[in-house]
């Protein structure tokens, strides 16, 4: 395992042990986690769906003004071993399941927090964050995140609260129509621009193919590719 420091605000950072299965917090685990806190507005019981590290569940916990239960999950073999560490490391109590979206789950949550691969998969082929990972997302980026909106009311209290991030670099429509299939209100909670890395830069041509296919989204400012990651709060 590596060891890193997590920079969540300039007042705020974490150390967390990663391996190679395991992403590194990004520019949307800020987005979630800010948007999550901004939103909680009671003690609750959180599902961290595809969890990585646990990196967002250790700075709730650090930074709500709220007690809360925590639970985490990820598809990846070593993640009891990876989240037990930072979870210890930082303090904090995370049941842990290895699992497949919701298989290992048979409970209810007052919030569930989805960080499951959400990007083209052929964009990530493309990019340099996918090394040791795969991503089965589908050629939209939607696969996974639709499966989750069409299981996530059956794990949520009657009152819950689900959180999902959209990336440009995926088929976003596709994603909010099936939001709005299985949830009755759907809000966008905050939305932010982002540079694509420099060397996807050779590879523009691809992605103008998966753009003009409607596959994917992005704009070209100043000679630089731009995402956006929105993150939106679904209930029924």
């Amino acid at each position: 395992m590596k060891k890193i420091k997590f920079k969540y605000s300039k007042d705020n950072d974490f150390d967390l042990f990663l391996d190679r299965f395991t992403f590194e917090p990004t520019f949307t685990t800020n987005l979630i986690i800010e948007s999550v806190l901004k939103n909680l507005s009671k003690n609750s019981t959180i599902l961290d769906l595809g969890c990585g590290s646990g990196v967002v569940g250790i700075v709730i916990n650090e930074l709500s003004k709220f007690k809360h239960s925590f639970f985490a999950s990820d598809i990846f073999e070593t993640v009891k071993d990876v989240v037990s560490k930072n979870a210890n490391l930082n303090n904090v109590k995370i049941k842990i399941e290895q699992s497949d979206i919701f298989s290992s789950w048979n409970r209810r949550f007052d919030c569930i927090i989805d960080d499951i691969s959400g990007i083209s998969s052929e964009v990530a082929k493309l990019s340099p964050w996918f090394e040791n990972i795969a991503c089965d997302s589908g050629i939209g980026g939607d696969n996974l995140t639709n499966k989750v909106l069409g299981e996530a009311s059956s794990f949520l209290e009657n009152d819950g609260l689900f959180f999902f991030p959209v990336i440009s670099l995926s088929n976003s429509a596709s994603i909010l129509n099936k939001a709005r299939e299985h949830f009755k209100n759907l809000e966008l909670v905050s939305s932010k621009d982002w540079p694509l890395p420099s060397s996807m830069e050779n590879n523009l041509e691809a992605l103008n193919d998966l753009r003009d296919l409607g596959h994917i989204s992005f704009e070209e400012k100043f000679g630089i590719l731009v995402a956006s990651t929105s993150i939106y709060k679904a209930y029924n």
